[in-house]
């Protein structure tokens, strides 16, 4: 059944928010499609409209909330988010025939969409939406937890084709620990904390150079380790564990233990002068200059380690590739999907808009009152 917007729902924040009004008239059809403009046939991605959806929250916009997760659930979900997770990918089939290019879910897109859910259910007292990410996360359970040999239950990446005989394949960013945190304190018998508490000796032990790897694996008998497919890279993906673990509350016992591992990435900024596109997560080894949308994921991250110095030049940075481009607001040029995500999450936070509470749970400055 689809949502309907609330009438009396106001655009509102604290003060205005560019980057996500440029975003929104730049890369959301009217629909609610959020379209990735850099792909071929402009593909839409589980990923984008969950994301979207959590930024519609903080932006305390219930109208536009309606409209992705409508669209959301029409086109990705069969109509029925209750029973089924969304299909990772979406676009023009052969000839003009639009739809699902791919069935299979992705658990990070699914992750947020469960917690932004609960989220928006709690601060906009909706039960409606509560209800709604209490049975995603049910349908997480049933479809995307794997069990490894003597390292317990784990989270995979989608509900099938990461699994191989004796290897089983992950990828760090699709785990954030508020969202597992918050989980457990709602469903305290399910696998939650179980996941971060594996989450952790994971990323402890495949991280020798204080850098995270885009996908790791999971090797019977040998434990943690390189992912023979991806080898020891880190760009795209691993650039949102240092913005998810920036944003952890100080109270928070994982934040201390993962900023300690973690420092390979502040020591390459402060080599470079910015984030690397890519690192080698074995020799530490880093090579070209990340795009601005990874300035904008290490500005947590970076004030997290208290690395002033390099936060306000990544902030500079970020600033300057708001400037650069034709597109009003936008980050680069030509603007990416990716760079005004990692712009939203990152300065997002920083000009605290929405912060993590201890228990993972969400605030946003519309919550907690203007100041």
């Amino acid at each position: 059944m689809p949502f309907t917007p609330n009438a009396h729902a106001e655009t509102a924040s604290c003060k205005p928010w560019p980057l996500w009004q440029a975003y929104w008239s730049h890369f959301v059809q009217g629909d609610g499609r959020v379209i990735d403009h850099g792909e071929y046939a402009e593909p839409s991605y589980s990923e984008g409209q969950a994301y979207t959806l959590f930024f519609t929250l903080v932006a305390n916009d219930r109208s536009r909330f309606d409209l992705i997760l409508n669209w959301m659930q029409r086109e990705m979900a069969q109509n029925d988010l209750t029973r089924f997770l969304p299909a990772w990918k979406w676009g023009q089939r052969q000839g003009s025939d639009w739809g699902v290019l791919d069935s299979n879910p992705a658990s990070d897109a699914d992750m947020w969409l469960a917690y932004t859910l609960l989220q928006a259910g709690k601060l906009w007292q909706a039960p409606e939406y509560t209800k709604l990410g209490q049975a995603v996360l049910q349908n997480i359970k049933q479809h995307e937890l794997t069990y490894l040999p003597d390292a317990g239950v784990m989270l995979s990446p989608g509900a099938e084709g990461f699994n191989e005989a004796e290897m089983w394949r992950f990828n760090p960013s699709y785990l954030p620990m508020q969202q597992l945190r918050y989980f457990a304190t709602q469903d305290s018998a399910g696998p939650w904390a179980s996941i971060r508490e594996h989450s952790l000796k994971m990323l402890n032990e495949v991280t020798p150079q204080g850098l995270v790897a885009d996908w790791v694996a999971y090797h019977k008998p040998d434990g943690w380790g390189v992912d023979k497919v991806k080898g020891p890279l880190g760009s795209y993906d691993a650039i949102r564990v240092y913005l998810w673990a920036g944003m952890l509350h100080d109270k928070d016992p994982a934040k201390a233990k993962l900023l300690g591992r973690l420092k390979g990435m502040a020591q390459a900024i402060k080599a470079l002068g910015h984030p690397p596109m890519q690192v080698n997560t074995l020799t530490g080894a880093s090579e070209g200059a990340g795009p601005v949308g990874f300035s904008a994921a290490v500005l947590p991250y970076l004030q997290a380690l208290k690395q002033t110095a390099a936060l306000q030049a990544q902030n500079q940075r970020l600033q300057a590739g708001l400037q650069a481009g034709y597109f009003k607001d936008l980050l680069g040029d030509p603007p990416r999907y990716y760079d005004q995500v990692l712009g939203l999450f990152g300065q997002g936070w920083l000009e605290q808009r929405y912060a993590f509470k201890a228990d993972g749970s969400l605030e946003t400055v519309w919550s907690r009152g203007c100041r």
